[in-house]
């Protein structure tokens, strides 16, 4: 665990907390010996042990569908700059606002360069959350296992787990692997596709619950929601993202 988590976060762990435990799951030695032993799991598995997944295409495909129903009511290439709680408007970086009765905020909070009306305190509080960039790299082989998912705590790898495509998107090939942003140059360098992901994880460093806490409560009643991974900070699979979008939009619009 102290390896695989040193290479996925890069942070020394003593930043982050144990209230973000639950989604790993609960073993005991006696639970990990028999599974090593038998090759079977055993003890209690996490909340997202299984999620959903389309059944053609990769998960891409959920995004560009929802983009064609709503495609009368998207704004495309819009860099937001910033937001005023005091109108409840947002600015991009081409010089548009947009104002709204209610504002549902997916981005990371540290992305808005100008806050207007937010007290100072949660202001600076934003500043102390931290995040994991990380690099995605494309390898057009075919693995021979029949595994979805390959984690690698050795220190030596740079890449800390490996995605198998292939098993589950059916008429796809390769693998990606994934490498935290300060661990990239360590690996072999493979002239293939890569793409660096600035906001990849949220860290659950040990103020964040008290920092979202307030700061979500505070925005709420200003009628701005933070959403997903970034709105809330939090870890989610998009499944859950997904589930939490249906549920926020069941209380507005009954």
């Amino acid at each position: 665990m102290i390896p695989y988590n040193q290479k996925m976060f890069s942070r020394e762990l003593n930043q982050l907390g144990t209230y973000w435990l639950e989604k790993l799951p609960n073993v005991s030695f006696e639970d990990t010996l028999r599974s090593c032993l038998t090759r079977k799991a055993y003890g209690t598995q996490p909340g997202h042990a299984q999620f959903y997944y389309p059944k053609k295409y990769g998960y891409g495909e959920l995004w560009l569908r929802m983009a064609d129903a709503l495609r009368n009511n998207i704004e495309y290439e819009k860099t937001v700059r910033g937001i005023d709680f005091t109108s409840r408007t947002v600015m991009t970086s081409d010089g548009y606002s947009y104002q709204a009765d209610l504002i549902i905020t997916t981005i990371p909070w540290m992305e808005f360069e100008v806050i207007v009306g937010m007290p100072d305190t949660i202001k600076a509080s934003i500043k102390e959350l931290k995040f994991s960039s990380i690099q995605t790299q494309y390898f057009p082989e075919k693995l021979d296992t029949p595994c979805h998912w390959i984690y690698y705590p050795d220190a030596k790898l740079s890449y800390h787990r490996v995605l198998v495509r292939h098993n589950f998107c059916p008429n796809s090939q390769g693998y990606w692997t994934e490498t935290n942003s300060e661990r990239v140059d360590m690996g072999p360098h493979i002239d293939s596709f890569k793409y660096m992901n600035q906001y990849a994880y949220p860290l659950n460093t040990i103020r964040k619950p008290e920092i979202m806490s307030s700061l979500l409560c505070w925005s709420k009643e200003q009628g701005v929601i933070g959403l997903g991974r970034w709105g809330e900070h939090q870890h989610y699979n998009s499944d859950v993202t997904v589930e939490l979008a249906l549920k926020l939009a069941e209380q507005y619009v009954m």
